[in-house]
């Protein structure tokens, strides 16, 4: 069964930050191969780590990019990875979650403050950018929701930030099985975090200062606890008509 990494980026911006990332994880398991999926006008440096490059036929550059290329890995087994992951551990064992289930991906460390979410309140929003998953009709019939909503969505008066309420809408009514990651295989260094305590970290998410502070946290000691900041974090939320959202649909209140 084929197993590998796979990254989706549109721009030279981005297409410099995923050679950094890819490299990272080839120096920790070099047997797994890398796809990047790219705009035709960027350029890749000589030395890049990729196996494989594709070119995008149609790029528009944001998150549709993303959702529409993901059925199209070449792996039967696919570790999907933003272009700002970092490597610091081996995390083969992440792919034996998918002897189980269809797809995996971390709790995302703060909510879309955003009302219109067709679920419960008590189901987590998922973080996109690790997503671990089996090519197969269960997730692709996910990825096909979560456009579809994501169109939805971006239709709307008061559309939601990004495309995580998508997905976590398309992940609660899909039949596709999922396991949710611990944080430490998506660490997202912007925010507050946990090290320590049994978990060790495989896969940091952050650019500039908090992942340099975050890696010298690891460097420092195996067993260090940290927690930065504690935050009040006042968001807008996105208005939208209660008719339509259905029985069971939440609502989310700035924290």
């Amino acid at each position: 069964m084929t197993t590998g990494l796979m990254y989706i980026a549109t721009g030279q911006k981005f297409i410099a930050e995923a050679e950094r990332s890819v490299a990272t994880f080839k120096a920790l398991m070099p047997d797994l191969p890398a796809v990047l999926y790219k705009d035709a006008d960027s350029v890749l440096s000589p030395d890049a780590r990729f196996d494989t490059v594709a070119l995008l036929e149609r790029p528009v550059y944001g998150c549709i990019d993303k959702i529409l290329t993901l059925k199209e890995s070449p792996f039967e087994r696919t570790l999907f990875l933003d272009t700002d992951t970092h490597c610091v551990g081996a995390c083969h064992e992440m792919f034996e979650l998918l002897d189980r289930f269809d797809y995996g991906a971390a709790h995302a460390p703060v909510r879309s403050c955003w009302e219109g979410a067709r679920c419960p309140e008590s189901f987590p929003e998922l973080n996109t950018g690790v997503i671990l998953f089996r090519n197969n009709d269960g997730f692709g019939e996910l990825v096909d929701s979560w456009f579809a909503i994501y169109q939805r969505h971006r239709r709307l008066a008061e559309p939601p930030p990004h495309d995580q309420p998508a997905f976590r809408e398309a992940a609660f009514h899909s039949r596709a099985r999922l396991s949710v990651l611990p944080p430490e295989y998506n660490l997202r260094t912007c925010f507050s975090y946990f090290i320590g305590g049994n978990a060790r970290v495989k896969i940091l998410r952050g650019r500039g200062r908090s992942l340099a502070d975050a890696l010298a946290s690891l460097g420092a000691s195996e067993g260090v606890s940290r927690l930065p900041r504690t935050v009040v974090w006042e968001w807008p939320v996105a208005q939208q008509p209660a008719a339509g959202n259905g029985p069971g649909s939440g609502t989310h209140s700035p924290a």
